[in-house]
């Protein structure tokens, strides 16, 4: 089904590594939109280094609240620990759960990882259960983030296309089944205010870019090409299987809140 999860492991264990799905969008729109010759400094004139403000705020209580919700705990890893092992898990248990939009936020804002590449997240479900997020990527911290999350090196290569620091937007729908991606649909994507074109979304698989990138509409454009989703859905199963300790027997977007069921890591080991 599509892209993403931006940053990619986990959120305060379960319902992060849900969310990574959508850090993991984030990554691979950040890269296709560098090939369109996206200039930072252009940004900064009009305002579009700055992420949307959905008017999602939180508190201090809230982040508490989500994290005691999770079960889990956060331990710290040597600082001469290798990229590729600069976050790992242990332990499990079994959780059923909800987090609201502010509870979301702020777990997204507070990750104790050296690599965690976003910052500025607002995250707000909406009543017809689809899901908005806005934030900035950073750059240099998406390089450690990839690597310790098993990105191809192909892909981190590309890295440096990127401006330092690129704000992004995404409307979209999704839920977890058995441990796998159940739905995932995009309603809008932007990077630095701009819509992201559709034909770049789906040049991940063969590196190739379609004719009809400028698309207004992402889900009609989308729906006109087969196999489009199929490499994205299976590298992020592939992700959520990789987290010891982690098992969504289901999670969605309903009612304002991220629902959980199934078990996440006792403890989530990172560098600082």
């Amino acid at each position: 089904m599509g892209l993403l999860t931006i940053k990619f492991t986990v959120m305060k264990k379960g319902m992060k590594v849900f969310l990574s799905i959508v850090i993991t969008l984030v990554i691979v729109i950040s890269l296709a939109f560098a090939y369109l010759g996206y200039l930072p400094v252009i940004g900064g004139i009009f305002g579009w280094d700055k992420p949307k403000d959905l008017g999602i705020t939180y508190s201090e209580e809230d982040l508490n609240i989500a994290i005691e919700k999770s079960g889990a705990e956060y331990a710290v890893l040597d600082a001469s620990t290798p990229d590729e092992s600069s976050i790992q898990f242990e332990g499990t248990h079994e959780t059923t759960t909800s987090w609201s939009s502010a509870e979301l936020s702020a777990l997204l804002n507070d990750r104790p990882w050296k690599h965690w590449p976003v910052n500025g997240v607002q995250m707000r479900i909406n009543d017809d259960n689809t899901v908005e997020m806005t934030g900035i990527v950073n750059r240099e911290r998406l390089r450690g983030y990839c690597t310790g999350i098993g990105v191809p090196s192909e892909v981190i290569d590309r890295l440096y296309l990127m401006p330092s620091e690129t704000p992004f937007y995404l409307h979209a729908t999704g839920s977890l089944s058995d441990n796998k991606i159940s739905t995932l649909d995009f309603l809008s994507v932007e990077m630095g205010r701009y819509s992201v074109p559709t034909g770049l979304l789906l040049s991940v698989k063969d590196n190739q870019l379609l004719e009809n990138s400028y698309a207004e509409d992402i889900n009609s454009e989308l729906s006109k090409y087969s196999g489009k989703k199929g490499y994205l859905v299976d590298f992020i199963n592939e992700k959520l299987a990789w987290v010891s300790g982690f098992f969504a027997n289901s999670a969605e977007f309903s009612e304002g809140s991220l629902n959980f069921e199934g078990s996440i890591p006792d403890t989530e080991q990172t560098v600082r």
